[in-house]
């Protein structure tokens, strides 16, 4: 990507330099035309077949006021110039002809050499060391002219055009000249340093597009080289501009490179396959100029013309292409254009004064030359906004192949990770499942996506669950959903992920935002996954895809934590006491002997049981006798100490643990369950029980379960010996 940065800034530079020059063009486009005020008078004696200087009575004259005038020109012309008001031509001044596409002009003098031309310019000249430009013929009078001389001129063309005559003194078109030479040459480099920023950035990059735009630059720059004359300036056009054949070798050319980049650039195979056949029709028609060119000698006419109007018509059928193609959101057809839509019109002009259709504005050349850097600067840019697109979107494949390679990757581990959450839960069976799973959940996604402060929102029977995966969070997170629990209940119910803008909340920063994650499942009401995150944070669509399974997934195994847990509580409580029954509280026992045994901790327990139950049952009924025990587990489990257990172990029998204790604490705290046994009013009467209890102390490495239980069922029998109602502690 900072290849194509680097391109884009080159052309911006070169875009300010040639503006620049285009500004220095503007300025001085009028300055190009400043001449004096010369009357123009012009003979027409028809087609020569040999070369003859007429006598003056055969001259007609014709006068004019304007600054230039313009005359027909049908293959030969002979020339008579006068100045008005008397005024005589000077030696050392200049006559110029434009324009310099013309094949032959001769200047003659008759009083000086009679016959023979002073002085002749020929279209396809090459003068390395010329003293003028070769924008148009240059005439100099010699230092012996004397003024009343006559001065005329033999000009041949091949076919009708126009021309311009001016009269200039030395100096000043000197000056102009050299403001012109200057100008273009500048224009000219900066094009030629367009071409090679392009070559060089095909040979970084390797697009073939760069390739095909470089060869047509190139092929139009040698091509408005050759129409300006400048190229007759340089020894190497006598191989590619010395003859009409080459020119019109190179005309074709520029024509065939044009086609060849259109056709790449606009996709007119994808978009418009009509222009693209059309497109192909011509690229063998130009081909076929082109060698037709290279093997005919002379090359007919008729091919320069055909090139012309082929040009002339395809350039509206380009453009209706472009736009076309523009209104289909192609972004390089907006260059396009841009770029030919001011080139084309200046082409046309010039191609219409070539036909003589229109006159040959002098402004048209001018606007050609700025036409011309301004369509390569708009297509340079535009081919580097097409290249960076075209990176932009393989970057943009390659990062979703490696999005889908990842997700699918997290998708195969998932369900390792639920496995290692369910090892976690079972083996932690006592443990808080709820904090477990979310901690998991949440360090997966930390790792996965960088997101470690959300929180989950579920409901079970009709209860609100809010769990997060810190404490701080979980506050945070509770004051947030009961402050916007319209707005996330109202995303909660559609399908779709939507984000909360934070403005101002004491927990979470004003510069970031609430993601909303929807999770439908079947019996509730609404549940999702809520996450903090930077405002501008984003989610790829499969990045939020994945997020969304990990909310059901997270949301799913709580729920089903939540219900393990109430069938393990309802597996290990007893139902009548709503305490632990048999099997769990000696679960409990033999895990807590474990601990005092590593340890080295006390670990007390006792037996209590109801004195004289039987006689309830006997007295009150066994309903009497199940809400005795119902209060007297009731009463139990309000005085037990945080850490102790409490089960029954059958009948009227119960077991208490204290971990941590001595026997004198757990009989400190017994002996609060046993003052808080009050009379019960059972059928309106009134129901007392005591109880006896018996506590024994566990002695690690002489006791293994049983004889611990022992103990304390042999202290209780004790105590029922010893007369009931009374707390006895195992010698």
């Amino acid at each position: 990507m900072g290849v194509h940065l680097g391109l884009m800034n080159s052309i911006r530079r070169q875009t300010v330099m040639l503006l620049a020059v285009l500004c220095c063009l503007i300025l001085n486009q009028n300055a190009f035309a400043e001449a004096l005020n010369p009357t123009i008078q012009v003979v027409h004696v028809g087609k020569y077949q040999e070369l003859a200087i007429p006598t003056d009575n055969r001259f007609q004259s014709l006068e004019d006021q304007h600054l230039i005038f313009k005359s027909d020109l049908s293959n030969s012309y002979w020339l008579k110039p006068t100045l008005t008001n008397g005024r005589e031509f000077m030696p050392g001044d200049l006559f110029t002809i434009t324009p310099s596409s013309l094949d032959i002009i001769e200047m003659y003098i008759p009083e000086i050499s009679a016959k023979a031309p002073i002085h002749t310019s020929r279209r396809f000249d090459i003068n390395t060391q010329a003293k003028f430009s070769r924008r148009s013929h240059v005439f100099e009078i010699p230092d012996n002219y004397q003024a009343g001389q006559s001065i005329l001129f033999y000009v041949s063309a091949r076919s009708s055009s126009s021309f311009t005559m001016e009269y200039w003194e030395h100096d000043q078109f000197l000056v102009q000249d050299i403001k012109y030479n200057s100008i273009y040459s500048a224009v000219y480099a900066s094009l030629f340093v367009l071409i090679l920023i392009n070559f060089i950035f095909y040979l970084a990059i390797g697009d073939k597009s760069y390739l095909s735009y470089v060869f047509y630059l190139s092929s139009f720059l040698l091509f408005i080289l050759m129409t300006t004359g400048k190229i007759y300036e340089f020894s190497f056009s006598k191989y590619i501009a010395a003859s009409y054949n080459a020119s019109t070798a190179l005309f074709s050319l520029t024509c065939f490179s044009f086609v060849l980049f259109v056709l790449g650039f606009l996709k007119l195979k994808e978009f418009t396959p009509k222009f693209y056949r059309l497109s192909q029709a011509l690229l063998v028609l130009l081909l076929g100029i082109f060698i037709l060119a290279l093997v005919m000698k002379p090359v007919p006419y008729f091919s320069f013309t055909i090139l012309n109007i082929i040009t002339l018509v395809c350039m509206p059928i380009y453009l209706i292409a472009g736009i076309y193609i523009w209104s289909k959101n192609h972004r390089p057809a907006k260059y396009f254009v841009l770029a030919f839509l001011p080139l084309f019109i200046f082409i046309a002009l010039r191609i219409l004064a070539i036909l003589d259709i229109l006159p040959n504005w002098k402004f048209a050349i001018s606007g050609f030359q700025i036409a011309v850097v301004l369509q390569a600067l708009i297509l340079s840019l535009g081919l580097a906004d097409r290249i960076l697109s075209i990176r932009q979107q393989r970057d943009d494949a390659e990062d979703h192949s490696k999005n889908v390679s990842n997700l699918i990757k997290i998708d195969k581990d998932f369900s390792n990770f639920l496995s290692a959450v369910g090892a976690d839960i079972r083996a932690n069976p006592t443990g808080n499942h709820e904090f477990i799973i979310i901690n998991k959940f949440f360090e997966r996604l930390e790792t996965l996506f960088n997101v470690n402060n959300g929180a989950i929102i579920y409901q079970i029977d009709s209860e609100l669950n809010i769990l997060s995966n810190t404490s701080v969070n979980q506050t945070g997170f509770e004051s947030y959903v009961h402050d916007h629990i319209l707005e996330i209940s109202r995303i909660c119910h559609t399908t779709s992920v939507d984000e909360l803008t934070i403005y101002k909340h004491p927990f979470f920063s004003r510069f970031s935002k609430m993601l909303i994650l929807p999770v439908h499942m079947r019996g509730h009401e609404w549940s999702c996954m809520i996450l903090n995150i930077e405002l501008t944070r984003q989610f790829s669509s499969l990045q939020l895809d994945t997020l969304q399974k990990y909310s059901t997934e997270l949301i799913r195994t709580l729920v089903n934590a939540e219900k393990l847990k109430d069938i393990s509580i309802r597996a290990e409580t007893d139902h009548l006491t709503q305490v632990l029954n048999r099997g769990a509280i000696l679960d409990v026992l033999q895990k807590e002997m474990t601990n005092a045994l590593t340890s080295s901790l006390p670990l007390s327990i006792a037996f209590l049981d109801i004195d004289h139950f039987k006689l309830i049952n006997d007295t009150y009924g066994h309903e009497a006798g199940d809400t005795c025990l119902a209060y007297l587990a009731l009463q139990a489990r309000r005085f037990l100490p945080e850490g102790a257990y409490v089960g029954r172990m059958g009948g009227d029998e119960f077991l208490f643990i204290y971990p941590n204790y001595l026997p004198d604490q757990a009989k400190d705290s017994l002996d609060a369950t046993v003052s808080s046994i009050d009379v019960l009013i059972i059928e309106d009467q009134e129901c007392s029980f005591t109880l006896s209890i018996g506590i024994a102390q566990y002695r690690p490495n002489e006791m293994d379960i049983k004889s611990l239980l022992r103990q304390a069922d042999e202290t209780l029998y004790l105590a029922k010996e010893n007369g009931r109602n009374q707390i006895t502690i195992a010698a």
